[in-house]
């Protein structure tokens, strides 16, 4: 089964707040990676491909009238292709 990736340009990356950090990881999550996008490209996904990395989209918050950050945790184990 191969993965079928859209390449999405990122407005920038950013770091994880350490709020954001304590919250999640109160759930067990491990946000690692958190990006700045428009939202009219996100369509709902539940994992991104990063730097040849996978990762997990663990949520999605709006950031301002055009964009939406993702907060992301590294998948374990699974590497891109």
């Amino acid at each position: 089964l191969q993965d079928k990736f859209v390449e999405i340009p990122i407005i920038e990356v950013q770091d994880i707040y350490q709020s954001e950090f304590y919250n999640a990881s109160q759930q067990g999550l491990k946000p690692t990676l958190r990006l700045l996008i428009s939202d009219l490209n996100y369509n709902d996904e539940e994992e991104l491909e990063y730097m040849k990395k996978r990762y997990a989209i663990i949520r999605v918050d709006k950031a301002d009238n055009e964009s939406i950050a993702l907060i992301c945790e590294k998948r374990v184990g699974v590497n891109a292709s």
